[in-house]
């Protein structure tokens, strides 16, 4: 028999399926497929979040899920502000949400060198995670790749330096610990972070309950 779910994993799941649901909205209104904004399925979101603020969470898994869930809900929202922008300034294709028709620069535009463009998309980009939760690498790739990202990020800046292995090495390796450390602890899931200590790249590892635990007490 399985174990109800709590009344947090209950709404961090409302808020999962709010999310999908009003990025569909959005692109509909973006293409004038619907006539109004979804100003109502926004705020029954911004809800469930603003409650959840005060809430103790008891597992740490559930304090990370929130975490992801509203750090994805405000980088979609601003983009969602971009693209409306766009289209109130009619720099839009019908059809497609959101986009911004190329535009060739004047004799008075000031284009500004690659490093410094590149610079500003990086500004823009929501910052990877430092801590991950994984159970199965395979299976949650995408968050497995952005924090890939941190960890390549936190390579190039520390002293040291030294090559960075590609993806799927570093998939694999995080995959054969999480394995090494379930079968000895019996957790469910683990818990890895990015830390630097004399400029060299430490990933730390322990099982999610434990860390679980140390919140606890905390």
């Amino acid at each position: 028999m399985e174990e109800a779910a709590s009344p947090i994993e209950e709404a961090l799941g409302k808020i999962e399926v709010g999310i999908r649901h009003l990025k569909i909205q959005q692109d509909m209104f973006l293409s004038g497929h619907l006539p109004r904004q979804p100003f109502e399925a926004r705020k029954d979101i911004e809800t469930l979040i603003e409650s959840l603020k005060r809430v103790h969470f008891q597992r740490f898994s559930e304090r990370f899920r929130y975490t992801m869930l509203t750090s994805k809900y405000q980088t979609m929202c601003e983009l969602y502000a971009k693209m409306l922008r766009a289209k109130e300034e009619g720099r839009t294709r019908p059809g497609i949400p959101g986009f911004v028709a190329a535009r060739r620069p004047s004799e008075n535009t000031v284009v500004p060198p690659p490093a410094l463009a590149a610079a500003a998309r990086r500004r823009e980009a929501p910052a990877p995670p430092d801590l991950i939760v994984i159970g199965d690498a395979a299976k949650e790739d995408r968050a497995c790749r952005m924090f890939y990202d941190r960890f390549v990020q936190a390579s190039k800046e520390a002293s040291s330096g030294g090559k960075v292995i590609p993806y799927e090495t570093f998939r694999t390796q995080i995959q054969s610990k999480t394995d090494a450390v379930r079968k000895k602890s019996g957790c469910d899931k683990v818990v890895y972070q990015v830390e630097v200590k004399g400029g060299r790249v430490v990933l730390k590892s322990k099982p999610a309950e434990a860390a679980n635990a140390k919140q606890r007490k905390s």
